[in-house]
């Protein structure tokens, strides 16, 4: 069985399932972080949308995003208010308008700040794409270990009997499959 295999097969080989599970394990836990995440973003959107789908007044927006203020849409919102609330203190009246000079100026700033955003919402992604990339190099390591071992058993025994061969290229082998187990899920959640 593979489990025997396994018992069986050097302490290299052993080290490199090992890390292979791990990588695994921490990847596993990426995604379901990265699952509940965007469902609670989404979750504060909707709400927010729907609070203010029928308004035009800027209070009601900025009522809305008060009420989730750990979702990006409503720091978004929160920090916009506040930027259009500071480019407008130089005007001496209360005003809802704003100059074209400002109002580019908030534009750019709230483009910045949406960037900033979406850059917090990658974290560990990074690793995602990592893992997807070398752990089939880390699990081609492992193979490359045991076929080396294989050989050197059949030099020993001086023959070329299946019995002497498979046991080594199915520990081998057993590294290339963990290798994929780990990249291939990784890879589809990474896109």
């Amino acid at each position: 069985s593979i489990f025997n295999l396994v018992h069986q097969s050097d302490l290299i080989t052993k080290i490199v399932l090992a890390c292979l599970i791990m990588l695994s394990a921490f990847c596993i836990w990426i995604v379901f972080f990265k699952v509940i995440t965007l469902k609670i973003e989404k979750q504060a959107i909707k709400k927010i949308n729907k609070k203010t789908a029928s308004s035009n007044n800027i209070e009601d927006f900025i009522r809305a995003a008060k009420k989730y203020p750990c979702s990006s849409a409503g720091k978004i919102i929160i920090y916009g208010s506040l930027l259009f609330e500071k480019l407008n203190q130089g005007n001496n009246t209360i005003s809802t308008h704003i100059s074209n000079e400002n109002s580019d100026k908030l534009k750019i700033l709230l483009e910045h700040e949406i960037e900033r955003r979406l850059l917090e919402k990658e974290d560990f992604l990074s690793v995602l794409g990592t893992s997807a990339a070398v752990s089939p190099l880390i699990g081609l390591f492992g193979t490359i270990w045991s076929l080396v071992h294989s050989f050197v058993a059949i030099s020993k025994h001086k023959s070329v009997d299946i019995s002497v061969v498979a046991p080594g290229i199915a520990k081998a082998l057993i590294t290339t499959l963990a290798g994929l187990f780990v990249a291939i899920p990784t890879l589809i959640f990474y896109h």
